[in-house]
């Protein structure tokens, strides 16, 4: 091989050379364009991290803001408990003592009830007694208009006695004076069970308009 050709070879081989560096430019071009998009993607992503790590960062407060109003509210809630079972308690106590006073103001319903009915019968027995009175003063009464028509009579009797007999007059005076003397009682008795008949009579029409 001569000179010539050994030149020619060297050319070609560089020329090979030439075109790998180029194409080795070429790729580190590109390999430096996707480094270079590759950085910018990376740097997106770090502020999209910063970002995301900042909204953690306000979540997380607010999550303990959260947390805490939630303790709050639940200390709240278990107060609220405690109050509501005192209160349970106390209406149950409450329960209890009306259920006891029902118990007691039905008892005493019944005793009233009793006492109405014994109140009602010694009404009636005491109207009984009143009209059996009034009978009895009407009676009593009517024996007086008897024993007064004998004084009456007896006075006749004295007079005419006395014209005629003179003697007989003192024993006759003492009669009537007798006579006198049961009238005033009898009188004196009847006026007192008039006052008691409407002592009664009172009685009775105020204990009917306290039971009406």
């Amino acid at each position: 091989m001569n000179n010539e050709e050994k030149i020619l070879v060297i050319l070609e081989n560089m020329q090979a050379d030439l075109s790998s560096l180029k194409q080795g430019q070429s790729n580190l071009e590109q390999g430096q364009s996707s480094l270079e998009q590759g950085l910018a993607n990376l740097e997106r992503g770090l502020a999209n991290l910063e970002r995301g790590q900042a909204n953690l960062e306000r979540n997380q407060a607010s999550l303990e803001r959260n947390q805490a109003s939630l303790e709050k509210n639940q200390a709240s809630l278990e107060k609220n408990q405690a109050s509501l079972e005192k209160s349970q308690a106390s209406l149950e106590k409450s329960l209890a003592n009306l259920e006891r006073g029902q118990a007691s103001l039905e008892k005493s319903l019944a005793n009233l009830e009793r006492n109405q009915a014994n109140f009602e019968k010694s009404l009636a027995n005491l109207e009984r007694n009143q009209a059996n009175f009034e009978q009895g003063l009407a009676d009593l009464k009517q024996r007086y208009t008897e024993l007064e028509e004998k004084v009456e009579l007896n006075n006749s009797i004295l007079i005419r006695m006395e014209n005629e007999h003179g003697e007989k007059l003192r024993a006759l005076f003492d009669g009537y004076a007798s006579n006198y003397e049961i009238i005033s009682r009898y009188d004196t008795r009847i006026n007192h069970l008039e006052r008691t008949a409407e002592k009664h009579h009172f009685e009775i029409e105020y204990l009917k308009a306290a039971n009406q």
